[in-house]
């Protein structure tokens, strides 16, 4: 079987952008090592990697993207602007996406900071539902197909009310 190639760069922006469709709502400020867009007025950093198997000698249901270690995260920690890590599942064209606050807190403390996810997960996720779910250790994550990016983030304070904290429009 020949090793999967995985997504990464402007292939991978490309898929995730594309699950907006034409939305009028969507503004691309820049795609540079992190894509920076503005979504009805409210601004997100993005940075996406395929999640893949996390190895031997573990099940092929435990799942993973790592977060590297990248200059620009310093940027991203100190600025006010939400960021968002997700993992793209391109199997079931499904994204995960970990809970921001602890992505946050994680960026650049090691070279490579890692998020789990287990495939069965993926596999299961509907065409318009969004998923949650909880590893052992508390942390939580959504997955959402392709087609449902603009639900999953119509709804993603509900999934992540601390979101809430960081929005400038909130009173």
């Amino acid at each position: 079987m020949a090793k999967q190639k995985y997504l990464s760069g402007a292939p991978i922006y490309d898929k995730f952008l594309s699950g907006f469709g034409g939305y009028e709502g969507l503004k691309i400020i820049s795609r540079d090592d992190i894509l920076l867009i503005e979504l009805d007025g409210h601004k997100y950093y993005i940075y996406l990697k395929c999640v893949s198997h996390k190895g031997n000698p573990y099940p092929l249901n435990d799942q993973r993207a790592q977060l590297p270690q990248r200059p620009i995260f310093n940027k991203v920690k100190m600025s006010d602007i939400d960021f968002l890590f997700l993992g793209y599942d391109m199997d079931n064209d499904v994204f995960v996406c970990w809970d921001p606050m602890k992505v946050r807190q994680r960026l650049n403390v090691k070279s490579y900071v890692s998020f789990y996810s287990f495939k069965n997960l993926q596999d299961s996720v509907q065409p318009g539902k969004i998923d949650t779910a909880e590893l052992s250790n508390g942390n939580k994550f959504v997955l959402f197909k392709r087609e449902d990016m603009l639900p999953f983030f119509n709804m993603i304070k509900v999934h992540f009310p601390r979101l809430k904290e960081s929005d400038p429009k909130t009173d």
